[in-house]
């Protein structure tokens, strides 16, 4: 059985489609949890996310079906507000996911923080 020029186009072009869909959600849905120790900067919303700059690192804040983690617009209100009263924001932090780069940009997950 042959494979056409056009089957061998499809099978690449979907490809092409399919492989940056599986960094995107593969790396911070499934990758191991961690905790780690941060002091919080500044908590902003770009492009519709919930953003949280540290001198660590750069994290992201969004609900997560694997996680059960259903309060992320809680967990910045509680961020923001903290910030913008000028507390100090030294937290411990349960993140998921690792910092991607490239070809897209990944962020960690904050699961649950505690903040002194």
């Amino acid at each position: 059985m042959r494979i056409t020029k056009k089957a061998k186009y499809a099978a690449i072009l979907t490809g092409l489609i399919l492989f940056p869909l599986l960094i995107k959600f593969y790396p911070v849905d499934f990758s191991p949890t961690r905790i780690v120790k941060i002091h919080i900067n500044d908590a902003e919303i770009i492009n519709n996310k919930y953003m949280v700059f540290t001198r660590t690192g750069v994290f992201i804040n969004r609900d997560s079906l694997i996680d059960y983690k259903f309060n992320s617009g809680d967990i910045y209100g509680y961020l923001y507000d903290a910030h913008s009263s000028g507390k100090s924001m030294d937290c411990t932090a349960l993140v998921n996911g690792y910092r991607v780069y490239w070809p897209i940009s990944l962020y960690p997950n904050i699961i649950t923080i505690h903040c002194e």
